[in-house]
């Protein structure tokens, strides 16, 4: 994964020193102090970003909507419920968390209240617990429940391996 990711990171910056002479003096600049160039440290956050979307559209069978929409509710949910420091230690470690938290649908007022009823049925709802809070959301992005089930295991992976098993076990703590 880190030999696609860096193949990728490279490609993006021989593009770019290719398409722009001047950003490719800037880029040998910040090479030279032991630095990442501006335009590779954001190329790197989106192929970061675009990772977690890509798995879950390939191993869930969701499309990029649904995937941005799903991981914005999880993390939103966890906003919710987590200690704002360690929410913004969290958002610091995910590249892209803005993106991710600007795709959350906004619910209806029907999803709403099926939300808050299965939030507030807790484990009754089929094995969902705490994260009930989510059907709302996914249903509003045009997947059943069973998704938060299917979604939540890749986030969490997804955030331990950018952030370490102590952030993955704070967001775990938030979510269930």
């Amino acid at each position: 994964m880190k030999y696609v990711m860096s193949s990728t990171l490279a490609g993006a910056v021989i593009l770019a020193a290719g398409c722009a002479p001047a950003q490719q003096q800037t880029s040998q600049n910040w090479a030279w102090s032991g630095q990442q160039a501006p335009a590779v440290q954001q190329a790197a956050a989106a192929s970061s970003e675009m990772d977690l979307v890509n798995v879950l559209v390939n191993q869930l069978g969701v499309n990029s909507q649904q995937a941005m929409g799903g991981v914005g509710s999880i993390f939103s949910l966890a906003q919710q419920r987590m200690n704002p420091g360690d929410f913004t230690q969290l958002s610091g470690s995910v590249p892209g968390m803005n993106q991710y938290l600007s795709a959350v649908p906004r619910p209806s007022s029907s999803r709403v209240l099926l939300g808050s009823a299965a939030d507030s049925m807790g484990d009754q709802a089929g094995g969902l617990g705490n994260l009930a809070a989510l059907s709302g959301s996914f249903q509003s992005l045009g997947m059943n429940t069973s998704m938060i089930g299917r979604f939540v295991p890749v986030v969490l992976q997804y955030v331990q391996g950018q952030s370490g098993p102590a952030m993955m076990s704070l967001l775990q703590g938030a979510l269930y």
